[in-house]
């Protein structure tokens, strides 16, 4: 009976906070990709900006599969969580960082999702990087065999402690590496030039 009492309240809190969590997530992509969305530039984007790849039908335009690429400190931290300070001289180095690599449930097993890796993997090479990183969530049996047959190893020496766990709220991840073929990114380059090239300019009809 006080269940029932609660429930309606229940109901219009969490439907707030899933309100409020889309809103942040929406404003938290627009802040890491936006200028990358606004200029179809495959260039190397500002710390605290990605770079947005996306798959799509080409019959429909909709997008079936996403992935983030930018460019973090090697310290095995998720972006977002707590980073100590570090003196100039004892800043860690910044890699190629793979994140939120997602593909639409009806489009799995098809290799979007390789693809879109490997599309993530030639973008890092090209911003003159010789290896790329990721987190896999350790409890996500799939995904670590998944990375594993992508060719990228585990590095559980650099397991965040548990008191960044405690802070972020986060589940617990395992960081990855992989090592890069140069493989040339000017094909990538030159398809965003060209949609650039074709997008209309502000003011003509089409």
């Amino acid at each position: 009976e006080e269940m029932e009492r609660l429930a309606p309240p229940l109901t219009l809190l969490n439907g707030g906070l899933k309100r409020f969590t889309r809103f942040w997530l929406r404003q938290q992509c627009k802040g890491r990709c936006g200028e990358g969305l606004r200029s179809l530039s495959v260039r190397r984007p500002a710390q605290g900006s990605s770079l947005m790849i996306c798959a799509h039908k080409p019959d429909t335009c909709q997008i079936v599969g996403v992935v983030e690429v930018s460019v973090e400190p090697r310290d095995g931290r998720v972006p977002g969580d707590v980073r100590p300070l570090h003196l100039p001289w004892s800043a860690p180095s910044h890699v190629a960082y793979i994140s939120n690599l997602a593909v639409d449930s009806s489009q799995r097993k098809r290799g979007v999702g390789s693809r879109l890796l490997r599309a993530a993997e030639a973008v890092s090479s090209g911003w003159g990087f010789g290896e790329v990183y990721l987190h896999v969530a350790l409890a996500e049996d799939r995904l670590l065999a998944f990375y594993q047959r992508q060719q990228y190893a585990p590095l559980p020496e650099m397991d965040a402690p548990p008191w960044v766990l405690a802070i972020s709220g986060r589940e617990a991840t395992r960081y990855h590496v992989r090592k890069l073929d140069s493989e040339p990114v000017e094909r990538l380059a030159a398809a965003a030039d060209a949609i650039k090239a074709a997008r209309p300019r502000r003011g003509e009809r089409g």
